[in-house]
């Protein structure tokens, strides 16, 4: 049961920069969330597809597919709008905490400690300030051209939820990288927040709010987006974000799927990952990048640690993101691998220019990502990507020196002759599987000669089946 909350807000020098009109926000909220709280596999559809056709910025729903992507709002069969109040109320109580947690222990430190560089306490105390410190200079200087992050109101507020991350989640702490993921998310959430003018919030009202939803939209909306609350969801987005995946880009440790003989960091084995999803889908950008000697994992770690901020916009930035966010509700993947599919993309999308540069020019060019039309272009080029990278990584029934053998000893006709219910699934995914090993004239007459030796050993409709794609493939190589 949550308890009362007295009215403990004080003024806040609030800036103003950019605020979306509050009544169209609520009624888009209203019939796209709200209105189909009950029915979630709807809900789900439709995120994931505003998401990943980059369409949440004018459906003026993005801080809450967000909350629902990052899973700071729960998504499941028990889901309700009551529930939905409860865990936002709870996360936000619970930030209030650590934040005064966090700042009495550092105050704390700062009067108790001793000029001794042996004493833990001054050890401590000069640990986190260092971490403060550079806190501080990293958000200074964190897009010092738009005037929202000059303010100094917006500022504090990024240095306080980097501090408590930084308390909260040892031994990774802050590091660089993590101020302008936190900055993007500011630029998504606050323009949607605005003042509540609900004073404090009591179970009871949340009782008669739930009750009337229509009736206390306004009240529901702004609750979900009251300013004076906008730090605490935001800790909790960078909080939940960190640990889908991105807190493994900042470890220093060696990763323990690392072989004993080639020891490296999380970030250089997903690197490798990358690079090794590249060769699949474009092994002659990957053979040219070996010719040339370019180190591709300097420029993998550029763009990880930061996702993208320094090679695109802020803007294109968090359609992107839209798109990670995504696919990943969609179908989870482990540490949100769309980010590879990204990443491939950015190199194949340049990949004819790539091929006449060597190493230098190469680097130049990736480092200053060349300009494009709009996002839109390199979002749908990753997903093509994807798609192939996925079609070559689908699991195969079997090598082409396996299937001849298959045939000679007739178990690839126990393949196709049995009872099962799916049996005639399984014969189009071996006749599909036949078709990608046979992908060149020798290996196709090897089959048919084969075939032509067992054909026995086949029942009518299976072996002329075989034969017609045989030929097909034959007259197509």
């Amino acid at each position: 049961m949550l308890e009362k909350k007295t009215d403990d807000k004080t003024e806040k020098n609030i800036p103003r920069y950019g605020k979306h009109d509050t009544e169209k926000c609520q009624n888009k909220f209203k019939s796209l969330i709200l209105d189909n709280i009950k029915n979630l596999p709807l809900l789900k559809q439709n995120l994931t597809s505003l998401a990943i056709n980059s369409h949440l910025q004018e459906e003026l729903i993005r801080p809450t597919a967000w909350k629902l992507f990052l899973k700071t709002l729960s998504f499941n069969e028990n889901v309700t709008l009551r529930k939905w109040i409860e865990e936002t109320f709870q996360q936000r109580e619970n930030f209030k905490k650590k934040l005064f947690e966090v700042k009495a222990k550092f105050l704390q430190q700062q009067s108790q400690v001793k000029k001794d560089e042996k004493d833990e306490k001054f050890s401590n105390f000069e640990e986190n300030s260092s971490i403060k410190h550079l806190i501080e200079i990293d958000v200074e200087r964190t897009y010092g051209d738009i005037p929202l992050f000059k303010d100094e109101y917006i500022r504090n507020m990024e240095q306080e939820i980097l501090y408590v991350f930084a308390q909260e989640n040892k031994p990774i702490s802050y590091k660089q990288g993590m101020n302008e993921i936190l900055a993007m998310f500011i630029h998504v959430f606050y323009p949607f927040y605005t003042t509540s003018p609900t004073s404090n919030y009591t179970p009871e009202k949340f009782d008669l709010w739930c009750r009337q939803p229509e009736k206390y939209l306004n009240q529901i909306y702004t609750f979900f987006h009251d300013e004076n609350e906008l730090q605490s969801d935001l800790y909790y987005v960078l909080y939940n974000a960190m640990n889908m995946g991105l807190n493994k880009f900042y470890e220093d440790d060696i990763d323990p799927e690392s072989k004993k003989d080639d020891k490296k960091t999380y970030l250089l084995l997903r690197c490798d990952y990358i690079l090794d999803k590249l060769r699949k889908h474009n092994q002659k950008l990957y053979n040219h990048f070996m010719e040339v000697g370019l180190s591709a994992e300097v420029i993998l770690q550029r763009w990880l640690k930061c996702i993208f901020s320094r090679e695109f916009t802020l803007e294109d930035c968090v359609y992107i993101w839209d798109n990670i966010f995504g696919n990943e509700f969609s179908i989870p993947s482990k540490n949100l691998e769309y980010i590879d599919y990204f990443c491939v993309a950015m190199f194949d999308y340049i990949s004819d220019s790539l091929l006449t540069h060597d190493q230098n020019e190469c680097f130049l060019c990736l480092f200053k990502y060349p300009p494009f039309q709009t996002i839109d272009i390199l979002v749908g080029w990753a997903e093509k990507v994807k798609g192939n990278i996925l079609d070559i990584d689908k699991p195969s029934f079997f090598s082409f020196s396996s299937l001849k053998n298959k045939i000679k000893t007739f178990e690839f006709g126990g393949l196709f002759n049995n009872n099962e219910e799916d049996e005639g699934q399984r014969k189009t995914a071996i006749l599909e599987e036949m078709k990608s090993l046979t992908n060149n004239k020798s290996r196709i007459i090897q089959l048919k000669n084969i075939i032509n030796k067992y054909k026995s050993k086949f029942n009518a409709d299976d072996r002329m089946r075989i034969d017609l794609i045989l030929t097909s493939l034959e007259q197509n190589v």
